[in-house]
């Protein structure tokens, strides 16, 4: 019975034989096989289910295919169930409970109200609180016929909470031999080791193209699972490590979602477990021959020898959440960002990329727009500030950089901050001004511009 101790660990389940005197012929399939086994579900008390639609991510999954029925998690269950017998005891049907919905033991993020009109288990509905979608439920004894799918229901091993289920298998000896080649071959079946990931629920990952590429990488190679994303943008991961897949995949989500990275990201594992990559960029990719071509506008006679781009999880999240705030502020959606240029002069660009505070203006000189955070729309202008690291080869930032609201202003040396923005109570969000050829933009604040990426260069 080595294939049944297997499904016991795997599936967090329990299943005894019992066989029983009568010998018969072999069946072909499993659930026949079930079937004539009077395979029991012998857990105490009563399982409640949730009608699903073939628009449903769980449709494939659903534990009664007849019915079109799919069973809650335990916990929901007793909810549910405590709910019901409340109801029935008090006489106070149409009252609600409200439930957070999970499937297969993982929390979904949505909550429910749960009602009935009587004890007739048909009469009950859930409702999602968001979207306002109504399920009948039904109400069935534990103890009764399974088929495969419900009694191979996935779950985690690492769940303290989950109650495992138990299961009787009773028939004869032909029958309970039949019966454990089936259930070999349904294990074996990577097919029938599957789980789904919404996408619609994390919406700053859907359209990022190199994080999905990633994603499928990570769960072919590294957990030997497929990964597949139909057109409405569910993930399905099938293979015997799917769970692990999906909880690493899930926790790389949930970082990319949270910190609303950049298109260009790359290396989202690591990111996961450390604050800051430094990446070079490819020279025949796109985001190379982008900046490239606009630094060479002022900077024809030398040539790039790297572009690293600087991937800092917590630089990033301040200046994102500073940029909202200018937005709010303006009452736009988001505030206006330019891509401008900076260079630290004889300070260590990496004092800034790694740095508490990234570009600060505690550490800048009196320049003729007063002390602030200087930025240049010409490359050219900033080489006047290049960081030298070698003969003949410099460093320079190209950076993202929160202007908002600006004002042009000729040089003023007095200047702590922007000046008052016309008749209205709040000041300009930046001082935009011109010198050397070029437009320079100052910012008298930390936490406005982002370090996005580090050119080394030489002539």
């Amino acid at each position: 019975m080595k294939t049944i101790k297997k499904c016991e660990q795997q599936y967090n389940i329990s299943i005894s034989v019992k066989k029983s005197d009568n010998d018969q012929n072999s069946v072909s399939s499993l659930s026949q096989q079930f079937s004539s086994l009077q395979v029991t579900n012998n857990s105490k008390g009563y399982q409640w289910y949730y009608k699903v639609n073939p628009s449903d991510s769980n449709y494939g999954d659903r534990h009664d295919k007849v019915n079109n029925l799919f069973a809650f998690d335990t916990h929901q269950n007793d909810q549910i169930e405590a709910h019901y017998k409340k109801c029935c005891s008090n006489k106070t049907f149409g009252e609600y409970t409200f439930i957070t919905g999970d499937q297969n033991q993982v929390q979904n993020g949505f909550k429910y109200a749960v009602w009935g009109s009587s004890s007739d288990s048909t009469q009950w509905y859930e409702m999602n609180l968001k979207f306002l979608t109504k399920r009948q439920l039904m109400r069935r004894q534990g103890s009764q016929i399974h088929t495969v799918s419900t009694v191979l229901m996935p779950s985690t091993q690492s769940n303290k909470n989950f109650q495992k289920q138990v299961y009787q298998v009773t028939g004869t000896q032909t029958q309970i031999s039949n019966f454990e080649k089936q259930l070999q071959a349904f294990y074996d079946n990577p097919v029938n080791h599957n789980t789904t990931i919404v996408l619609k629920h994390y919406p700053n990952c859907l359209n990022n193209k190199v994080l999905l590429n990633e994603l499928q990488k990570l769960a072919t190679n590294q957990f030997r699972t497929s990964f597949e994303i139909n057109d409405a943008n569910i993930i399905k991961i099938t293979g015997e490590n799917y769970y692990e897949a999906k909880q690493r995949i899930l926790e790389i989500i949930d970082f990319a979602n949270k910190f609303v990275v950049p298109p260009t990201w790359e290396n989202f594992s690591k990111m996961t477990d450390t604050n800051l990559l430094v990446c070079s960029i490819k020279r025949d990719s796109n985001e190379w021959t982008e900046i490239e071509n606009q630094f060479k506008q002022t900077m024809s006679s030398y040539k790039i020898q790297n572009i690293e781009r600087i991937q800092n999880k917590r630089l990033w999240r301040v200046f994102t959440v500073e940029n909202q705030d200018v937005a709010d502020r303006n009452n736009q959606n988001s505030a206006q960002t330019l891509m401008l240029y900076h260079g630290t002069g004889q300070n260590s660009p990496k004092l800034i990329y790694d740095g508490e505070e990234g570009f600060d203006m505690r550490y800048s000189n009196e320049g003729m727009w007063g002390k602030a955070n200087y930025f240049a729309q010409n490359a050219s202008y900033s080489h006047g500030y290049r960081h030298k690291i070698q003969n003949r080869t410099y460093q320079m930032f190209f950076a993202r950089v929160t202007v908002g609201q600006n004002i042009k202003l000729e040089s003023d040396t007095t200047l702590k901050m922007p000046p008052m923005n016309g008749n209205q109570s709040k000041r300009y969000d930046s001082v935009q001004g011109y010198t050397k050829g070029s437009n320079v933009f100052m910012i008298y604040a930390n936490k406005k511009a982002y370090p996005e990426y580090l050119i080394t260069y030489y002539r």
